[in-house]
């Protein structure tokens, strides 16, 4: 995968330059990038485009300095085009001003990024990795706001603390940069104790400590018994207080109902901003577009296609599009007003975070509340059901605005398997050892030789392992993850790798994970430390 930059306002099809809000519309309506017919397609930029710019690359595009969108390419050429040098793309991301301000290459109609340590590379880099880091968050988030928790696995390194932390601030609607973890630890850490709670499970735990138990007072001179709530039942009560529903605007929900409404009645009236009126239809053979027709016009063909993605433009950016702006802006604006359009939303989530869940007796630690984890029998849900508690008497619900998330290490086999009962109420996510994230790290640090050290050692470790891991283990479960290879230096690098590495390997081959010979135990690791040499 090569990244690029493209100079997207000059040589577009007919060699006339390109605003930026007409290279959008290139974007969204064709999907394409390209530099046209320039110079008689005989420049070095046309030559790299044709042989060079290749599936999967990542191309950032722009007008002069200001970037527009970073893309992907997603064809090898565009051939029923008639120009060769273009290439099919789809949009990860526009951009927006918490990327922070460009200030790289301007000049150069296409250019390949060779140098990661440029300013272009590093912007581009870190854009990337920002939508890539947001891509993986979002899809978890999806599936904990549909089953209400989650357990988040792998292997000791794999990043479970880091996605833990991102994951609750999502779910609280908290903005974030995604790459920046001191942001994401300082937003967290002011939610501690407040909207988010964290306890970790062991072997001792109990019923009485999670949710409620008796617990012994001394009170002149005699012991006396109170009821005490644990922090599962705290944080439910918390949540249940701010059950409240409020109203919310939501573009993709009022969009389906506009639709709905526009294939109910055939067609409806709304009203420019100079109150010039015009029909809408919605076809679902066109899903992409919506059409309007002024009254009373005399045109053969009346029909305006308005493109649903200028819609969501426009709502995201404020950006006006130059096709048809005054139909996507009355559009947008009878959305707004639509009472039947808008969506209901808990006013205030709350998320608890269990550490280590799999140490705890799970089915012991809920006891009868297991069955009210489902999401339609919460307080709230399709479904809902309420337990009495054994100590206070108290009829017990959980509210549908508390999200648990658990971890665990795939590596941990000193405790018990999670039973199929618990199992079908959380949803469990895999967090892989992954060799971007290494590569990531050191192109965003701009350490490109300690870059090279630390992906052989990656390597060659998780090789090593895939020899001698033990048959009935799945690699995933035990390759090591990739923050143990983030060191800002090489002197930390060697101490990872000896003081964090090998005895994680060390306790692998100790509960059978791996299978040495003894030769191989008394010289594990020398071979790695020949790389960092």
């Amino acid at each position: 995968m090569n990244f690029w930059h493209i100079q997207m306002s000059q040589g577009l099809l007919d060699g006339i330059d390109k605003t930026e809000e007409e290279v959008i519309e290139i974007l969204q309506e064709e999907g394409l990038i390209g530099t046209g017919e320039w110079k008689d397609n005989k420049s070095d930029q046309c030559r790299a485009f044709k042989k060079t710019m290749a599936k999967g690359d990542i191309v950032m595009v722009r007008a002069g300095q200001k970037p527009l969108a970073l893309v992907q390419v997603v064809s090898d050429s565009a051939p029923d085009y008639i120009y060769e040098n273009w290439r099919r793309v789809k949009v990860l991301g526009y951009y927006s001003n918490n990327l922070g301000i460009y200030k790289g290459q301007t000049r150069g109609t296409l250019e390949r990024v060779s140098n990661t340590n440029t300013d272009t590379a590093k912007f581009i880099i870190n854009w990337h990795n920002n939508i890539l880091a947001n891509m993986k968050t979002s899809k978890i988030a999806d599936i904990l706001k549909l089953k209400k928790q989650i357990i988040l696995q792998g292997a000791p390194g794999t990043g479970k603390t880091y996605t833990t932390a991102s994951l609750a601030l999502s779910i609280l609607d908290i903005e974030y940069d995604p790459t920046d973890h001191k942001d994401i630890m300082t937003k967290y850490n002011e939610l501690v104790n407040k909207q988010i709670f964290f306890t970790t499970f062991h072997q001792s735990m109990d019923y009485e400590d999670f949710v409620e138990g008796l617990k012994p007072e001394v009170i002149d001179g005699g012991v006396q018994y109170n009821v005490e709530s644990g922090i599962f039942k705290q944080i439910c009560q918390k949540a249940a207080n701010k059950l409240t529903v409020e109203t919310e605007f939501s573009l993709e929900n009022s969009l389906e109902k506009l639709k709905e409404e526009c294939i109910a009645k055939g067609k409806i009236t709304l009203k420019t901003r100079t109150g010039a009126s015009f029909y809408l239809m919605y076809d679902d053979a066109r899903p992409n577009y919506f059409w309007a027709q002024p009254h009373n016009t005399t045109k053969i063909d009346p029909w305006y296609h308005v493109l649903i993605d200028n819609i969501r433009l426009y709502y995201s950016s404020g950006i006006e599009t130059k096709t048809n702006f005054s139909y996507v802006y009355s559009i947008f604006e009878y959305l707004k007003v639509k009472p039947v359009y808008r969506s209901e939303k808990d006013l205030r989530n709350y998320v608890l975070i269990i550490d280590e869940i799999n140490r705890g007796n799970i089915s012991k630690l809920f006891g009868e509340l297991i069955t009210l984890l489902e999401a339609d029998k919460r307080s709230g849900g399709d479904h809902p059901i309420s337990a009495i508690l054994p100590y206070s008497k108290e009829s017990f619900s959980i509210p549908s605005n508390l999200y648990i998330i658990g971890t665990m290490n795939t590596t941990d086999r000193s405790v018990g398997h999670i039973d199929y009962a618990v199992r079908r109420r959380f949803a469990f996510y895999t967090l892989k050892s992954s060799k971007e994230a290494i590569e990531s790290f050191y192109n965003r640090i701009g350490a490109g030789d300690l870059k090279v050290k630390a992906l052989e050692l990656f390597e060659g470790i998780n090789d090593y392992i895939k020899v001698k891991k033990s048959p009935e283990l799945d690699l995933e479960d035990l390759m090591v993850g990739h923050s143990y290879f983030m060191s800002k230096s090489i002197d930390e690098l060697k101490l990872k790798l000896e003081y964090e590495i090998i005895p994680l390997l060390k306790e692998y081959e100790k509960d059978g994970l791996l299978t040495l010979k003894e030769v191989e135990r008394a010289e594990l690791g020398q071979d790695w430390k020949i790389i960092l040499s």
